[in-house]
This record gives C-alpha cells, structure tokens and sequence, in this order.
C-alpha cells in the first residue's frame, strides 16, 4: 500500500523551486505516481535541494525566473500535456498560469504569490499586497485573460498550512 502507484504521468514533470516542500514532494510524487525521474526537471534559484534532485534521478537547473526570463526558460521545458508543479516564492503565480494556458499544460500551486515586491508596493492598493488572504492575486488567477476556450486545469489553492 505504501508503494501503490494510483496513476500514470507520460508528460514531462516541471518544479518550480525546490526547498522543503520541493524536496518533500519528489519521493512522494516517485512512489505513487508511474513517473520517470528523467521526466521530471526542478527549476529553482539556490543549489539547495541539488543532492536531493540528484538521489531521485531528477534533472535540476540552477536558474531565478524572474518577469524577464520565466517565458523562455520554462519554454524550453513545458508543453502540451506536461505539468508545472510552483512551490517557489517570489515567482508570480498569474504569470506562470497564463504560460501554461498557452502551452496546454497543466499547473499546481501551493499558494498564489506576486513577483518580488508584489506584497510591498506602496503604489498597490491594500488588498492587492495583503499576504493573509491574497484575494486580488486568486481573482486574477480564476479570471485569466483572452477568450474563455479549452484549456488545461490549473487549481487555485489557498495555501499548504494545516487547517484550524
């Protein structure tokens, strides 16, 4: 039971960030989904977790996304039916949903976060920064942009922390 693979990925598997939660996952997302190590490729900004990525046989990529180079870094590594796993922090969340729209795959997020500055903007309103219930950054994630057509599924979480 503990080893039950309860379903199979053909795609290719891209993390986004790779500290506690990043490195949690990975055993977990081996032992119980029919997945390759060499499907999976970890994106993320620090050398934290390369041991880690290595020990499972993933591909791991020493890069920062940032507004300027998130497009065509992921690009080279997204595409119809693959899926985008973000557990980073101070990468966009819209921006990274919008991208996988567009390339027809799939998306997973542990919470919705802004580019850097995003919470600390004194032009932004209030609730735009605010952190606690993130509201503006969730309705523009659900509301996408251009016409409403098929797409891949993105789930909008409101956070990894325990439930009270």
């Amino acid at each position: 039971m503990l080893d039950k693979k309860y379903t199979a990925f053909s795609g290719r598997l891209v993390i986004i960030g790779f500290g506690s939660i990043g490195q949690g996952v990975l055993p977990l997302l081996l032992r119980h989904i029919d997945l390759n190590p060499d499907q999976i490729t970890i994106i993320t900004a620090e050398l934290r977790g390369q041991q880690v990525a290595a020990e499972y046989g993933a591909r791991f990529v020493e890069t920062a996304l940032t507004r300027e180079n998130y497009r065509s870094v992921l690009e080279k590594w997204l595409g119809p039916g693959d899926f985008l796993l973000n557990v980073s922090v101070d990468v966009s969340s819209v921006a990274l949903i919008e991208l996988c729209r567009e390339l027809g795959a799939l998306y997973l997020d542990t919470c919705i976060e802004p580019w850097p500055g995003g919470y600390t903007d004194p032009n932004l309103p209030p609730a735009a920064r605010s952190p606690p219930p993130r509201v503006a950054g969730r309705a523009r994630a659900r509301a996408g942009k251009g016409p409403r057509q098929r797409a891949p599924m993105h789930r909008i979480p409101r956070g990894v922390a325990p439930a009270r």
